[in-house]
């Protein structure tokens, strides 16, 4: 796997939790 396929990879990862965790704390 190329070193920036991966960086990619986690950097969606990241947003990706980001985005739940806003949407989740927004529920309470």
């Amino acid at each position: 796997v190329p070193v920036a396929t991966f960086i990619g990879e986690l950097l969606y990862i990241i947003e990706l939790t980001n985005y739940v965790f806003k949407k989740f704390f927004k529920i309470f």
